[in-house]
């Protein structure tokens, strides 16, 4: 799905929810403040807190919009409290560009967070910001923070899911690992395409 807004900075989140998904295949763009958040501040309890996967997303220019946490946004937000908390979510081959504050946010209580290949480029607060304890698992995610978009080609706004494809001779390509599960890249093309699993949303 195309989730996206014809001016930076304006709607709240892409895609919110307080219950267990698994999220994938969205060009998610230009959102106030997330691009993708779990959260469970709101609602009643979960009555399942496993089995939230988020993979195969493309996130661009979330963020910005001062009405939310001063306009630092995330492109991938878990949220959990001590008595709320997610358990082992898998967060992988996501493409992350560009966010006005985190790429990946992971606040306390979470526990046994899963991150793997995933491609985060040019966040303002840090590209993967992780409370203690955590993380179980944080492989092969490529961290670009010069802003050049190195790993891309053909980068020109507005931005269109087929331009964060890998160009010739990106880091991200064949440096990912393979992951159990589905075995498709964000368009169906199967992983790998070359020697190994590429990083990110696409394989080239």
């Amino acid at each position: 799905a195309a989730l996206t807004t014809s001016k930076s900075g304006t709607g709240r989140n892409g895609i919110s929810s307080h219950s267990p998904a698994i999220v994938e295949g969205n060009f998610i763009y230009n959102y106030g403040w997330c691009g993708i958040n779990f959260g469970t501040f709101w609602g009643g309890y979960p009555p399942n807190n496993v089995g939230i996967v988020i993979r195969n997303n493309v996130i661009v220019n979330t963020g910005g919009n001062k009405k939310y946490s001063g306009g630092r946004g995330s492109g991938i937000r878990l949220a959990s409290r001590k008595e709320r908390f997610w358990k082992a979510p898998k967060v992988h081959n996501n493409t992350i560009v560009n966010v006005q504050g985190s790429g990946i946010y992971i606040t306390p209580y979470n526990q046994a967070v899963v991150l793997e290949n995933n491609l985060i480029i040019k966040c303002t607060a840090g590209n993967i910001i992780a409370s203690r304890g955590t993380v179980k698992n944080n492989r092969n995610n490529l961290e670009i923070s010069d802003g050049s978009f190195a790993a891309m080609s053909n980068l020109k706004s507005p931005y269109k899911p087929e331009q964060f494809i890998p160009g010739k001779g990106s880091p991200a390509i064949d440096a990912g690992i393979p992951i159990k599960g589905k075995q498709q890249d964000f368009r169906g093309k199967k992983r790998p395409a070359g020697k190994q699993w590429d990083i990110g949303a696409f394989e080239r």
